[in-house]
Formats: C-alpha cells, structure tokens, sequence
C-alpha cells in the first residue's frame, strides 16, 4: 500500500467512524468492573447503535434497562476498565450514555 492509498483508507476509516475511536473486543477490561458489567460487550453495543446507527443494536440497547448484567446505569465511573483499555476510549462517559439511551428507550416504550 502506498503512503497516498494508507491516507485515503485513513481518511475514509476517521469519516466512517465520525473521528470516534472504537472498541476493539480485545477483553482487557473483562473482569475488572466492581459492577461485574461486561464493558466489552456493550462498548460493542454502543458502538453499533451510535456510531453505526444499526436497529437491531438499538432495540439491544433498549434491553438493558434495569437488566441484571447489562444495566450501564450500574456503571459507577470509577475508571477501573479505562485503565486496561489500550484505546483508551472514554468507558464511564459511553455507559452514561447508554444509560441515558436505554432509560429513553424504555419510556418511549411504556408511553
């Protein structure tokens, strides 16, 4: 790949993801959350339904709420997964967003 072709798929890659970096289920923080959250997995799920607008991960977010293993409302922001995280991605700041989404989720559908 030349170093013209290397800048364009970059280019694309940073268009594509809206300049977010992205989650890349390497398992690092699995384990680490006081909350037992499976982080991974939903950094997945934001990803999906955030930065790539799926449905299908928006209904999955809408199941969360109040859910035993994946309520991102129990997350608690104490850094712990963020500290394993080799992307460093912004975890407590996207589980309160997941948690704003879900909640809204749940009450557009009690409505």
């Amino acid at each position: 790949m030349t170093a013209e072709q290397r800048k364009q798929f970059v280019d694309a890659f940073q268009e594509f993801t809206q300049g977010e970096p992205l989650c890349t289920g390497c398992r690092y923080c699995q384990g680490v959350c006081p909350e037992h959250l499976s982080v991974y997995t939903m950094m997945g799920t934001w990803q999906h339904a955030v930065v790539f607008g799926l449905e299908g991960a928006k209904k999955q977010v809408a199941r969360m709420y109040q859910s035993e293993r994946a309520d991102p409302a129990k997350c608690i922001a104490c850094g712990a997964c963020v500290e394993k995280c080799p992307q460093n991605l912004p975890i407590p700041e996207r589980m309160a967003d997941l948690a704003r989404m879900a909640e809204e989720a749940h009450n557009a559908a009690e409505a």
